[in-house]
């Protein structure tokens, strides 16, 4: 019976060993001014500016039901004030969906917008938007648990922007 017991015992340690969430790792992106951390390794793509169009990064990580990214545009050209920006974007980003609520929110010393984002048949999306040296940052998280599950708020509050 206690063989019985301990090879139970272990087995559900084991079970439980491999399901184990990988811990968060820190990415910089110093040539965009940011970084955040992901559990799994965040995918990389580049947009190189256009004729009127601003170049951009993204990075972005789906796994277990959830989605995180990062995705940055430099505004160097646009003639919008920083808070022009942060006022106008929000109702761009909500397009095809319902900006059901918007709040301010900080990343250190810079002051941007937290915005949830409803559509039909998606999860909540959760944003977190910043106006920092001409680039616009959109900081994203939409989960299979919602718009509170930890994982969201531990990876909203994990970006942080680089350099003064």
């Amino acid at each position: 019976m206690r063989a019985i017991t301990f090879a139970a015992l272990a087995a559900m340690l084991l079970a439980a060993q491999g399901c184990s969430v990988p811990p968060a790792k820190a990415y910089a992106y110093p040539a965009w001014g940011f970084a955040a951390s992901f559990r799994e390794p965040p995918t990389e793509s580049a947009s190189p500016a256009s004729p009127g169009g601003p170049g951009g990064f993204r990075v972005a990580s789906v796994s277990a039901g959830r989605t995180f990214s990062i995705e940055v545009a430099d505004g160097s050209a646009s003639p919008k004030s920083d808070e022009t920006i942060l006022r106008e974007f929000p109702t761009a980003l909500a397009q095809g969906g319902t900006l059901a609520s918007q709040i301010y929110v900080a990343a250190g010393p810079v002051t941007g917008r937290e915005l949830l984002i409803e559509r039909t048949g998606q999860a909540t999306q959760r944003v977190r938007i910043f106006v920092s040296r001409r680039r616009l940052y959109a900081v994203s998280a939409q989960s299979s648990l919602g718009p509170k599950d930890p994982e969201v708020e531990r990876f909203l509050t994990s970006f942080r922007l680089l350099g003064g």
